[in-house]
């Protein structure tokens, strides 16, 4: 039995051949020159076949662990962070100060 999946992943086109008695193959289509010229040039460093090149990096990039993080780990690493030696209450008390206005919004008309 054979399996053809098709992923139209922007701006490739991914294929992937399955057959069970064989080993998968995976065609990527419409890449842009630059890239592949580059993928050649690695290619050629590392001693490999364009072939060889895509499945060494597709292996090294898929043996690194996945870090699955929070949504509040991602939104904490946004932020910044400071050490002060004034107290939180001292702190909004400076913010309010340096404010040039009292009212948050102005009429608009």
């Amino acid at each position: 039995m054979q399996t053809i999946i098709f992923y139209p992943i922007y701006p490739f086109k991914v294929a992937f051949t399955h057959k069970e008695d064989k080993m998968a193959t995976l065609q990527v289509r419409s890449i842009e020159d630059q890239l592949y010229e580059a993928l050649g040039r690695k290619a050629a460093r590392d001693n490999r076949s364009i072939s060889q090149e895509v499945i060494a990096i597709l292996k090294e990039h898929l043996s690194q662990p996945v870090q699955h993080k929070s949504a509040t780990e991602s939104f904490m690493e946004l932020c910044g962070t400071w050490k002060d030696e004034k107290s939180a209450k001292e702190i909004s008390r400076d913010i309010r100060k340096s404010r040039k206005s009292k009212t948050r919004f102005k009429e608009v008309f």
